[in-house]
């Protein structure tokens, strides 16, 4: 009888032991996930609104979200912690108050006595002084570098109006006419000006380059100065290659909008050649001076649908295997196809469409504030 006694108390205590285990290791985890979540909030509402008071109410609702150990899981603002992160050399980070251009928000999550969440109660907490259980964690999500590559259509209807009409020019406007002022490129350059300011102020600096593309197009027809790789001039490359690399990887965008006046200044030619441009702005991002651990991502351009070349989409396939991101922006009614949303879709990109003007400049601003987000901590 006295080793039965013993067996029983021996049993409970193990089975307390094990429940009690069981719901800790369920309150961590449930612990960890909304701390993640709230995190990961926090940082995408500072970077799309870049209002650091906007990214701690985020952080606050998404905790709200969640439950923890049964209850409803709360943080109060001084849980939140808006700073700047910074990748080391060897792929840790650290993580700093503040900051000028701040890039990350931490959360620290604790569910204690003092805290705005109380302690999880275990199954058996009266029984053996097994107690309350108060677990804590630390998240920190933070905004990740880009290596960005412009890839842009220049074909020649980007030389026509916003009407969406094929061949419908701008007042002065014609084939061997530079782009007048009411062409679809006048728009474009609009919107890429607005895209390189935005970029600029982002908390992150993204390193940009710039392809352009068309189709095959006779060299004879077209003249000498918009016969040239901008990229290398002292060697002349005739411009029937449908797709050139018009400026490299930089920091610096001043020679992007130098190309880009630089292609204004000169008719446009050619057809719709998507997979060429893709083609190339794949061949950009895995050279061997693409920075290592940042997000390669590109961003694809087109008034049209393509018309030649293989279907984009297998291009679109090669870029996601290489690890790289697309984001389609179509511009006007005409741009709209179920290839151009696939190319998006198969990367894991966004897809835009602008109906006219105004909508292609907001979509570009909208991209430039994309920043991929990652936990570091």
């Amino acid at each position: 009888m006295v080793f039965l006694v013993a067996a029983v108390v021996l049993v409970l205590a193990l089975s307390v032991f094990s429940v009690d285990v069981a719901s800790m290791q369920l309150a961590r985890t449930e612990l960890r996930a909304a701390s993640d979540a709230a995190a990961k909030a926090g940082v995408e509402a500072l970077l799309r609104t870049q209002n650091q008071p906007k990214a701690v109410q985020a952080a606050l609702a998404m905790a709200q979200l969640n439950s923890v150990g049964g209850q409803s899981f709360a943080l109060g603002s001084q849980d939140i912690v808006v700073g700047t992160s910074v990748q080391q050399p060897d792929g840790s980070w650290t993580f700093t108050f503040g900051g000028s251009r701040p890039n990350a928000v931490r959360v620290n999550s604790k569910m204690r006595s003092d805290s705005v969440s109380s302690p999880v109660a275990l199954a058996f907490s009266g029984l053996f002084s097994s107690g309350m259980f108060a677990p804590t964690k630390t998240s920190t999500a933070s905004a990740v570098q880009q290596e960005i590559c412009l890839c842009l259509d220049r074909s020649a209807s980007m030389s026509f109006d916003l009407t969406g009409k094929d061949a419908s020019y701008p007042t002065g406007g014609e084939v061997d006419v530079r782009p007048r002022i009411g062409s679809r490129w006048n728009a474009l350059k609009k919107a890429l000006d607005s895209y390189l300011t935005e970029i600029k102020e982002t908390s992150v600096p993204s390193r940009v380059a710039l392809v352009t593309w068309s189709s095959d197009v006779s060299s004879e027809r077209l003249p000498v100065e918009n016969n040239l790789d901008l990229q290398a001039p002292a060697t002349a490359v005739p411009s029937h290659v449908s797709a050139l690399l018009e400026t490299g990887l930089s920091y610096t965008y001043s020679p992007i909008e130098s190309a880009l006046q630089r292609r204004s200044d000169h008719p446009l030619y050619g057809t719709t050649n998507m997979s060429a441009g893709i083609d190339k702005a794949v061949e950009t991002l895995t050279a061997a001076n693409v920075l290592r651990q940042t997000r390669r991502s590109i961003i694809l351009m087109t008034d049209g649908q393509w018309d030649e070349g293989r279907n984009p989409r297998e291009a679109a396939q090669v870029a996601r295997d290489r690890g790289i991101l697309i984001h389609v922006v179509t511009f006007l009614s005409g741009a709209e196809s179920a290839d151009a949303q696939a190319v998006a879709t198969i990367t894991g990109g966004s897809y835009l469409h602008a109906k006219d003007e105004s909508q292609l400049i907001a979509a570009f601003e909208k991209l430039a504030r994309i920043l991929p987000v990652v936990l570091t901590d």
